[in-house]
């Protein structure tokens, strides 16, 4: 799971990658 959400986050733009960022955090 943890690498699926990673590889996804490298498709987003900088400022939604932020945003699950911290969707990922809590």
């Amino acid at each position: 799971m943890r690498t699926v959400h990673f590889l996804g986050l490298n498709l987003v733009s900088e400022k939604e990658k932020n945003i699950h960022y911290l969707f990922y955090l809590l």
